[in-house]
C-alpha cells in the first residue's frame, strides 16, 4: 500500500473515534501482509460509512 493511504489511516487512528478501530486493522493487515484482514477491515470501514450516511440522511 502506497504512503499516503498509511498516513491517512495513521491520521484516522490519531483522531480516534469509531473508526480509530478500523484504521488499526488495516495498518495492522498492511504491516503483516494478510489480504483476508484486510478484506475484512475494509468491509468494515464500508458498512460504517453507510450506516452513518444511512443515519444524516434520516435526521434530514
Amino acid at each position: 500500500m502506497n504512503t499516503p493511504c498509511r498516513k491517512f489511516y495513521q491520521s484516522m487512528l490519531s483522531k480516534g473515534g469509531k473508526n480509530a478501530y478500523i484504521a488499526l486493522l488495516v495498518l495492522a493487515a498492511i504491516e503483516r501482509n494478510e489480504k483476508e484482514l484486510l478484506k475484512k477491515a475494509n468491509l468494515s470501514f464500508i458498512q460504517s460509512n453507510l450506516q452513518d450516511t444511512n443515519q444524516q440522511n434520516q435526521a434530514s
